[in-house]
Formats: structure tokens, C-alpha cells, sequence
């Protein structure tokens, strides 16, 4: 029998130990790489092939069994906290609902001042749209002084232009 022979007859093929174990390949490279210093001295590469020995598979088998039994153990953590999770977001919607009707009562209490604070305000606003609408009459007002003034001004140059010439002429 020769080396090779010798080799593979005691070792078995990544996808051979996933098939014996009935797990996915992907799984025995997954415990592969997390477990590689426990693993290193029974994973043996021949031709770009990697093949394990038996201790190694032994060794895969307890650690894909404790893992399983983690997850099951991790299933059941997580059916109980979800569970736990439900009840506490029930209570938190109860008391965000209870929050909610205090502020709302909180509100109503004080709409009475609210639309007291509403009504000063349209007054203001209406105090102001008089002072605009009585400053926009001034403002014409005082356009209409300017432009009197503006023709009486040119009234007196062109008056005394008039004299001045009336002067020259005589």
C-alpha cells in the first residue's frame, strides 16, 4: 500500500465528514476556522485537498454537538426573551397611551388660556394693521406735502426768473 494510499484510507475529505456528520460543507470549514489551533495537527493537505483524521473528527463532532445543543439552549433564551420583550412593549404602549391622555387633558386644562393667549394676539395684530394703515396716510399725506411744495418751490424760481428778466429788460 502506498503513502498516499495509507494517507486517504485513514483520512476523510472535508465534504466527506460533513456528509458523515449531516452537516453542511460550509459548516465543517465554519468549525474549521474557529477552531483551527485545536484542529491544526488533525487537518492534512494533499493536492490542494484537505482531509482529516479521525481524532479530528471526533473533534468536529463534539464541538458541531456542544454548538447544537448552545443553539437549542439559545433558542429557548430567545423564545423566553421575546416573550419577556412582547410584555414590556405592551406595557410601554399601555403607558405611552396613558401618557398621551394626561397630556391631552394637560391640554384641555389649559385651552382656556391658550385661546386667551390667541385672542391678545389678534388684537396686537390688529393694533398693528391701524398703526400700518394710519402710517401708509401719513406717508401719502406727506408725499402729497412734498410734491405741493416741489410746484411751489419751482413757482418761486420761475417767478423770480421772470423778475430778473423783467430787470434786464428795462
Amino acid at each position: 500500500m502506498s503513502n498516499r494510499e495509507l494517507f486517504t484510507k485513514n483520512m476523510l475529505k472535508i465534504s466527506d465528514v460533513a456528509e458523515k456528520l449531516g452537516v453542511e460543507g460550509y459548516v465543517i470549514f465554519e468549525k474549521i476556522t474557529y477552531n483551527s489551533e485545536l484542529l491544526e495537527n488533525h487537518i492534512h493537505k494533499m493536492h490542494s485537498i484537505r482531509y482529516i483524521d479521525e481524532d479530528g473528527v471526533l473533534i468536529l463532532k463534539d464541538i458541531i454537538d456542544r454548538d447544537s445543543n448552545k443553539s437549542d439552549l439559545d433558542l429557548k433564551h430567545d423564545i423566553n426573551n421575546n416573550d419577556e420583550y412582547e410584555h414590556n412593549q405592551e406595557n410601554e404602549n399601555k403607558l405611552e397611551s396613558t401618557n398621551r391622555l394626561a397630556v391631552d387633558i394637560d391640554i384641555f386644562s389649559d385651552e382656556h388660556d391658550f385661546l386667551e393667549k390667541v385672542r391678545k394676539i389678534e388684537l396686537e395684530c390688529v393694533e398693528l394693521e391701524k398703526s400700518i394703515q394710519n402710517d401708509r396716510q401719513t406717508l401719502i399725506d406727506l408725499d402729497k406735502t412734498i410734491m405741493r411744495l416741489e410746484y411751489e418751490i419751482r413757482d418761486v424760481f420761475q417767478q423770480k426768473s421772470l423778475i430778473f428778466k423783467s430787470k434786464e429788460n428795462t
